[in-house]
């Protein structure tokens, strides 16, 4: 009996021990996949599912590799992963490794599914092109543009500008393009590519290019009007600013037929209007066309007028009798000097050859006259006489005045000196007479001849020219001379002056015996 109850008794101690022990073993963390690999046809393939099983708490979650996602989607449900691909155009095959990963237990390893889609039998070219790849722009307001994408193999695509004064909008199998307005005057470009979902197709590109902003202004489109002569104020000046814009101009009459009577100076900046003296009465008109290859601004039109000739120059309104108002006269002549003509003249291979020229018979002496208030004296840096008063000037045609060696010169008196019309260049003027006044083109010299002028503060304003009369010199002996002008302007208006004064004679040019 004793032994029996020992056994019992162990028995007992050992039920005891295991009641009283730790529970079961909870299970490990871990991450399996079934299966781990799926290999899916070129085309059509139908989707196939992974299932995850995750122990001891594991929470997990799934990768798929950037360069898989145009043909690989992996979706998720509970713990299976469907995995399906779009169909594989290349004759390559295609691989990637999807990821299941722990996200509470950096313990647990990551698993892989290793998936393969196989090569296409009959694989299809991809490509990618846009139209057109060159886009010109305006500088303003420029309208939008749009450009066709086409691929092939079903790839996607994005566009993108390598600028930001290019916006770009998509729509189906194309987009749109536009830009802001170019601030600059210069040109400027910029680049859009065209990314396909592929890799490792090329992208393609288009080429922007925006003009300058367009800039066309004249200086002036108001009308130009003239006056008959066009001496000392024969043009107008019409700047031109001219950016991106190409331009010419031309005169034209009210028929659109060009016209003589103007003519245009035109360079790169401006428009030189150019006039030439009308010498008829009545007043004429053109048009100074600018023409532009800008639509905004196609042509400028210019009205230009000019007024029709007098019938007179003098500007006075009665007789006038200016010898109080004159106490000052110039006096200036150029005595003729006798020259050896030597062989220059007569020798036959000379240039100067000529055996009928003989500088020492020329007939007639000219004696430049200023008769004139002596505020007139006074030449201030170019700008022209000073002063307020009158100025009478002519010119003596007197028999020839030879250089002597006294220097001594005396002005022809035998007879008054008449005044009459201007020869033609190249003909000697009669002795004992006075040009008469005109009025030229030579905007160096105005008024030729004979004529008397108004000054007040330097500034002309009365003008006659003597047409007809006579001016009658008296040599009272010395240098003392009277100087008696009884004349008549163009509107027969009477001109007088009667002065008596020394002379100081101003001789012009080189005055020594010309035989040394």
């Amino acid at each position: 009996m004793k032994r029996i109850l020992s056994i019992v008794s162990a028995v007992a101690v050992m039920a005891l021990a295991v009641s009283c022990g730790p529970k079961e073993t909870e299970k490990a963390a871990s991450l399996s996949l079934d299966p781990s690999s799926l290999s899916f046809e070129a085309t059509g393939a139908a989707a196939q599912t992974v299932k995850v099983t995750a122990t001891g708490g594991v929470e997990w979650e799934h990768e798929v590799p950037e360069i898989a996602k145009e043909w690989l989607t992996v979706s998720r449900e509970g713990d299976v992963l469907t995995v399906s691909v779009t169909d594989n155009l290349k004759g390559d095959q295609r691989a990637v490794m999807v990821t299941v990963k722990a996200t509470n237990n950096s313990e647990v390893k990551d698993r892989t599914i290793d998936i393969v889609q196989k090569a296409n039998p009959n694989p299809v070219e991809l490509s990618i092109s846009a139209e057109p790849a060159y886009l010109p722009f305006v500088g303003t307001e420029a309208p939008a543009q749009d450009v066709t994408v086409t691929v092939t193999g079903g790839m996607t695509w994005e566009a993108t500008a390598d600028v930001d004064w290019i916006t770009l909008t998509p729509a189906e199998g194309k987009f749109s393009v536009s830009v802001t307005d170019n601030p600059d005057g210069k040109q400027r470009e910029g680049t859009i590519t065209v990314t396909p979902s592929d890799p490792e197709i090329d992208p393609a590109t288009v080429r922007v290019v925006q003009d300058g902003k367009k800039v066309f202004t004249l200086s002036s489109e108001e009308k130009i009007t003239f006056g008959y002569n066009a001496i000392t104020d024969s043009s107008r000046r019409i700047d031109v600013t001219a950016t991106n814009v190409k331009w010419e101009a031309k005169v034209v009459d009210e028929n659109g037929s060009e016209v003589t009577w103007l003519t245009l100076g035109i360079t790169t900046t401006y428009v030189n209007v150019v006039f030439s003296t009308n010498t008829g009465a009545e007043a004429r008109k053109a048009w100074v066309v600018i023409t532009t290859d800008w639509e905004e601004k196609p042509e400028v039109r210019i009205e230009v007028e000019q007024e029709g000739a007098p019938d007179h120059i003098s500007t006075l309104t009665e007789s006038i009798d200016i010898s109080d108002d004159i106490n000052f006269v110039r006096v200036s002549t150029t005595p003729w000097q006798i020259w050896d003509t030597g062989e220059e003249f007569t020798d036959e291979n000379s240039p100067s050859y000529d055996p009928t020229f003989d500088p020492n018979t020329t007939e007639r002496s000219d004696w430049e006259i200023y008769l004139m208030n002596d505020t007139f004296t006074t030449y201030e840096s170019g700008e022209g006489y000073v002063g307020t008063g009158w100025r009478l000037k002519f010119n003596l045609d007197s028999p020839r005045i030879e250089w002597n060696t006294e220097g001594i010169f005396y002005i022809p008196t035998e007879k008054p000196y008449t005044i009459v019309e201007g020869v033609e260049p190249g003909v000697a003027p009669e002795e004992y007479t006075v040009e008469q006044g005109s009025e030229q083109t030579s905007y160096f010299q105005k008024y030729p001849g004979a004529y008397v002028v108004e000054y007040a503060d330097g500034k002309m304003v009365n003008m006659a020219p003597l047409v007809e009369g006579t001016v009658t010199v008296t040599h009272n002996g010395n240098d003392n001379y009277t100087f008696a002008v009884d004349a008549k302007d163009d509107l027969g208006f009477s001109i007088k002056c009667n002065w008596t004064g020394d002379v100081t004679l101003n001789i012009v040019g080189q005055m020594e015996d010309p035989k040394k």
